[in-house]
């Protein structure tokens, strides 16, 4: 499943492997303005795009996740990795903590 350039997905949930061991490609923005969680989990996830979250938490658990794009992380909020992480492109936060176990 892939989330193209100029789109925008938002808000809490899941971006899961709905569609068998495939993955998402992010191209477009996540963003999580919830108070809530947002989990990403397909087995290979490649984040080309921006990922944010400017409330609640954003926790990538899936097996693998390549980072190549965006990832900002606002004061009060979490971004959590803990397995398989790639990161080729800009990590940036103004929190208490980013927690991402390297490889």
């Amino acid at each position: 499943m892939t989330i193209g350039s100029g789109v925008t997905v938002q808000g809490s949930g899941a971006l899961g492997n709905n569609y068998g061991n495939g993955g998402w490609v992010n191209n477009g923005t996540i963003l999580n303005n919830t108070a809530g969680t947002l989990t990403i989990n397909p087995t290979n996830f490649t984040n080309n795009g921006a990922m944010s979250v400017t409330a609640g938490i954003i926790n990538a658990s899936g097996t693998n996740f390549v980072q190549s794009g965006s990832i900002e992380v606002a004061a009060g909020t979490t971004f959590t990795r803990t397995t398989g992480f790639t990161n080729n492109g800009t990590l940036s936060a103004r929190v208490r903590s980013i927690w991402a176990r390297p490889r």
